[in-house]
């Protein structure tokens, strides 16, 4: 296997748009679900160095394992394709992005910072989540 190429069919995520996977925060990461397993792209530059690749990953629909932990700095978030079971992700002390929408049936637990969410209406987000943006779930609108 080509480590540099991972051939994966890409997600579309849904609108809003609130950032594109790959430009991380300085000191923060991107964090992409893989329905209970999941893949850690730590960025200590902004954005992401050229010629790495960051692709929005859909896998087929595995049990969920543990929970996805975020890291002390700024974290980024992605669930993983529709119907691909209900995951749950639990941010850290930064100001985390979490981009849940069109999932299974999600749970998101923010830490300390100004977290942002999209998620949809069947996604638990707790509230300690300080800002929540909501779409129709999917198939519902």
């Amino acid at each position: 296997m080509d480590a540099s190429r991972l051939d994966v069919p890409s997600q579309k995520i849904r609108p809003p748009r609130l950032r594109r996977p790959g430009d991380s925060r300085p000191g923060g990461g991107v964090i992409l679900a893989l329905a209970g397993l999941f893949l850690v792209y730590l960025s200590f530059v902004s954005p992401t160095p050229e010629g790495l690749s960051v692709p929005d990953l859909k896998v087929a629909d595995l049990p969920v394992a543990a929970p996805t932990l975020g890291t002390p700095g700024a974290d980024e978030f992605y669930g993983s394709a529709q119907d691909a079971g209900a995951e749950t992700f639990v941010g850290g002390a930064g100001d985390d992005f979490f981009e849940v929408a069109g999932g299974g049936g999600d749970r998101v637990f923010c830490g300390s910072g100004r977290d942002l969410v999209h998620a949809d209406e069947s996604d638990l987000v707790a509230g300690s989540c300080e800002t929540v943006y909501r779409t129709a779930a999917p198939g519902k609108g």
